[in-house]
């Protein structure tokens, strides 16, 4: 399954992961839950790794987080985007 790395290279939890993605937002609209167990957001196709890629967050200050409102991720693998 596809995986989100911190900034120092260790896999983000369930926990973290609905944390990181309800920054761009004034109101959570993440929970743990939505990155654990069978409705996993992280489950699929994000990447060319087909399930299988290893993701980088980009900071808060990136200008495309800005802009669109969401927390994006590049796979360190393939190179393809995704967003939380």
């Amino acid at each position: 399954m596809n995986l989100v790395l911190n900034a120092s290279g260790t896999r983000l939890s369930s926990i973290e992961l609905a944390a990181e993605a309800n920054k761009p937002y004034t109101r959570a609209r993440f929970t743990p839950e939505d990155f654990s167990g069978n409705k996993n957001r992280l489950m699929g196709t994000h990447c060319n790794c087909r399930g299988n890629g290893v993701f980088k967050l980009l900071p808060e200050s990136d200008p495309d987080v800005q802009a669109s409102g969401k927390r994006y991720m590049q796979c360190s693998f393939c190179g393809c985007w995704s967003h939380l």
